[in-house]
């Protein structure tokens, strides 16, 4: 299990707390813990600078630190289109708000929604949608494939 998956785990705890003050108390403790290591870590990063801050957001542990506390040094559009220069046939197409844009080449090749929201959830938890253009439905035959047989 992850520490963020614990965290997770713990406050979903919290919340099932019986005593409304208890829950108060504690959610008030991790906000407050939060902002304390928000601000530090923001603080590092600050005295890091330029390369430092960009190999830290590169790294597979700090990155999610960094996300955590929107303090990524990469735009949101230039993590997504990371990650989608790695799925194979698909266009990015913009970035409306905190929804991502795309198309799918229709080669016959196509990726699953699940691998494009997956790969963009992961270098971008803060996306809230993903509009995938071009994308046919997985039991979706194409009537060219059927005349091929």
């Amino acid at each position: 299990m992850s520490s963020l998956q614990r965290v997770e785990e713990l406050i979903t705890q919290i919340d099932a707390a019986a005593d409304p003050n208890v829950r108060a108390a504690a959610r008030d403790l991790v906000q407050t813990l939060m902002e304390f290591h928000g601000n530090a870590v923001a603080r590092i990063l600050e005295l890091a600078g330029g390369a430092a801050v960009q190999a830290m957001g590169r790294d597979e542990i700090v990155r999610p630190l960094l996300l955590l506390y929107d303090l990524h040094p990469e735009s949101t559009e230039v993590r997504v289109r990371r990650a989608l220069d790695r799925i194979r046939n698909v266009q990015w197409i913009g970035l409306d708000g905190l929804e991502v844009k795309i198309q799918v080449a229709g080669d016959g090749h196509a990726p699953s929604r699940e691998a494009i929201e997956s790969a963009i959830q992961e270098a971008a938890p803060e996306v809230q949608s993903v509009l995938i253009e071009g994308l046919q439905p997985a039991d979706f035959v194409p009537i060219e494939a059927l005349l091929s047989v």
